[in-house]
């Protein structure tokens, strides 16, 4: 569980699963500390709370391009490359279809 702490969130463990990707992307897993927003948290399925959240906040609230799931401009997604855009550009993706592309589950 995630707790406050002199504005920022003390967070537990990274999950072995979640650790893995960043791993294999060849990133540092995250420390205890996060100034993460916290928003963020919230279980990826409450669809509702993350869009009142995101709307209240200023946010961005779009379907994703893969899978037509709307998710907010405060969760922590991934991006796949844009082929109009050229190189080193990228399209944002849900939460969810990160996971799955990365082996894992949301």
């Amino acid at each position: 569980m995630a707790k406050r702490i002199r504005g920022h969130l003390r967070m537990g463990p990274v999950p072995e699963e979640f650790a893995e990707v960043y791993r294999r992307r060849g990133m540092t897993v995250p420390t205890a500390t996060s100034a993460l927003d916290p928003g963020a948290l919230v279980a990826y399925w409450h669809r509702a709370w993350h869009q009142a959240y995101a709307k209240a906040r200023g946010y961005f609230w779009l379907p994703c391009v893969l899978c037509d799931q709307p998710f907010g401009g405060h969760e922590i997604g991934g991006s796949i490359p844009d082929p109009i855009a050229g190189p080193h550009r990228g399209i944002g993706i849900c939460p969810a279809c990160t996971a799955r592309r990365n082996g894992g589950s949301v």
